[in-house]
């Protein structure tokens, strides 16, 4: 055309018009959607920490203990170290087990917690077999060797390990020369123990042997703890049938051939 350039302009058709904004608005949505999605996450991630960490329906009320006879419960709780109203998400279990553990009686330790704020400890305790003399009084222990106890009386309910005296204390061990005698006032049987008066370890140069010195005199040599019971059983069938007047000795170290022997200046 003459007299100047023409402009022309081409328009869009109104059906892809229509198209191209209706993919806008389908983006939008999609981006509002994610985006209410990721606010109700992180309301709800604020939320159960708040409900943790803040709110008393999430706190330790109780802590209970199950299974002490001889270990106050004020002290399992104390030495666990877990107060009312501390968040239970800050409970260590293991710790505390392992801090109850350490007390003298205490053998084995369970613990459990529930979301009603209850935090419980199951304790097993060792059971004494025996008492040895210390350096402080008389040592109550296990067939461990753990003393549980120390005491200016004697237990007369348990097995004396007569010989060296100890210097431990509750929640000590005793050294492992006192293991064998344990093992013996454990494994007693009750038709032998009341008439044991005290376990001796006794030095036979070579070897350390084991006697049970009897009430009213005499004592049953057992050697080592190889055949408990059948050395039990032995001394035993001695006590019951054979006149005990003079006895000096009841030889079952060979229990299936057991030797008396009694004292000669006796009448």
């Amino acid at each position: 055309p003459q007299g100047g350039a023409a402009v022309s302009s081409i328009s869009m058709d109104p059906r892809l018009q229509a198209r191209r904004l209706e993919v806008l608005r389908l983006r939008g949505r999609r981006r509002l959607r994610a985006l209410v999605v990721v606010v109700a996450l992180v309301a709800t991630a604020v939320g159960i920490w708040w409900l943790i960490e803040r709110s008393p329906l999430f706190d330790v009320d109780e802590v209970s203990v199950r299974g002490a006879a001889n270990t106050p419960v004020e002290t399992i709780v104390e030495v666990a170290g877990i107060t009312r109203g501390q968040p239970l998400v800050e409970v260590d279990t293991g710790e505390a087990k392992a801090a109850i553990a350490t007390l003298p009686w205490v053998d084995e330790v369970t613990a459990s917690r529930s979301v009603t704020g209850e935090v419980g400890f199951t304790v097993t305790e060792r059971v004494p077999v025996a008492v040895l003399p210390g350096a402080e009084g008389w040592l109550m222990v296990d067939s461990d060797g753990r003393v549980l106890e120390v005491s200016d009386v004697l237990d007369a309910g348990l097995v004396v390990v007569d010989g060296a005296r100890w210097n431990a204390q509750p929640g000590g061990w005793i050294g492992e020369s006192a293991l064998p005698a344990l093992e013996v006032a454990s494994l007693l049987p009750s038709g032998l123990r009341p008439k044991v008066a005290s376990i001796q370890v006794v030095d036979h140069g070579v070897t350390e042997q084991l006697e049970l010195v009897l009430f009213g005199g005499g004592a049953v040599l057992l050697g080592d703890t190889d055949e408990l019971d059948d050395k039990f059983l032995s001394a035993l069938t001695m006590l019951v049938r054979v006149d005990l007047r003079c006895v000096d000795e009841i030889d079952v170290r060979a229990p299936a051939v057991p030797v008396l022997t009694r004292i000669d200046e006796c009448s």
